[in-house]
C-alpha cells in the first residue's frame, strides 16, 4: 500500500495529468500497483495477452459482476470488444471496500466508459454475497450480460 503523501508524486492519470484529489489518486494509485501491469497504464491493455479496461462490455456491462471479478478474479478464455484473451486475472479481495468502489467508479468514469459510480456498500453487499468456500477462487469467464 502507498503511503497517502506518495499518491502526489506516484499516480498520474491516463490522460497524463496529476490527480486533483485524494479520492482520485488513491484509485489511480491502486491502479498503477494492481492493475497497469497487465491492462497498461493507458487501460488499452496488452497486446493479445490482456485485454482493456478502456471501452470494455465487462467494465460498462453488469456491475455486480465487475466487482465480482475483481474480489474473486477471472480465469478461461474471454472475449473483449471482439478480442480473444485467455489469461488469468488474480483476486484483489484484499482491498477495502472503498478501495474497490473507488477504483471501479474511476475505471468506468475515464478512458471512454461511461457507468454509474459504484459505492463501497454495493462492494459490501456482493462481498457478502459471494463469501464462502469459493470466495477468493477465480471465477470462470462467462460473456457478460449487456
Amino acid at each position: 500500500m502507498i503511503p497517502n503523501w506518495q499518491y502526489e508524486f506516484t499516480s498520474v492519470s491516463v490522460d497524463g495529468k496529476k490527480p486533483t484529489t485524494l479520492t482520485e489518486a488513491k484509485s489511480t494509485g491502486h491502479l498503477s500497483v494492481y492493475c497497469a501491469a497487465c491492462h497498461q497504464h493507458n487501460d488499452l491493455g496488452y497486446s493479445q495477452r490482456f485485454p482493456p479496461l478502456a471501452g470494455s462490455e465487462w467494465v460498462t456491462g453488469d456491475k455486480k459482476r465487475l466487482i465480482e471479478v475483481l474480489l474473486n478474479g477471472l480465469e478461461g478464455p474471454i472475449e473483449v470488444k471482439g478480442q480473444s484473451y485467455n489469461n488469468a486475472m488474480p483476486q484483489r479481495n484484499f482491498l477495502t471496500n472503498k478501495d474497490i468502489a473507488e477504483v471501479l467508479t474511476h475505471i468506468g468514469t475515464n478512458v471512454g466508459n461511461t457507468t454509474d459510480a459504484v459505492a463501497a456498500s454495493e462492494v459490501v453487499g456482493v462481498r457478502k454475497s459471494i463469501e464462502g468456500p469459493n470466495f477468493g477462487k477465480r471465477m470462470p469467464a462467462v460473456k457478460p450480460k449487456k
